[in-house]
């Protein structure tokens, strides 16, 4: 329950699906119990979203949960410092678009097949 986004659940009501789903494992042991324990939630989502309400969510749940902002630091955009003449070369190879010209690892069939043999 804690490794999908289910910070909004309450703890009491996570425990009571908890409690639940593992008493239908009980039953069914020796089944296919995943596809079991889906379509039980599914079939009773309904019941268990009526214990609690959205508005009503408690903020200690959403303090121990780290924020998730990716840290994003300049040096990583930082390209290294080119010379002219390598820059030259680098806008060569690639094109002023910054991409691999169109074929540039292609194979010459014909070359491929002469250097190969025939199989007759």
């Amino acid at each position: 329950m804690d490794s999908f986004y289910n910070h909004h659940i309450p703890l009491n009501v996570k425990e009571k699906i908890t409690e639940e789903l593992v008493s239908v494992a009980k039953d069914q042991l020796g089944s296919a119990l995943t596809f079991t324990l889906i379509e039980y939630l599914k079939e009773n989502h309904e019941r268990f979203t009526k214990s609690f309400a959205v508005d009503k969510v408690d903020t200690s749940q959403n303090n121990s949960f780290p924020s998730e902002t990716p840290s994003v630091s300049r040096k990583q955009n930082k390209l290294p410092q080119l010379s002219k003449n390598q820059k030259r070369k680098h806008l060569n190879r690639l094109g002023q678009s910054g991409e691999l010209p169109r074929g540039w690892n292609w194979i010459s069939v014909i070359k491929h097949l002469q250097q190969t043999g025939s199989a007759s």
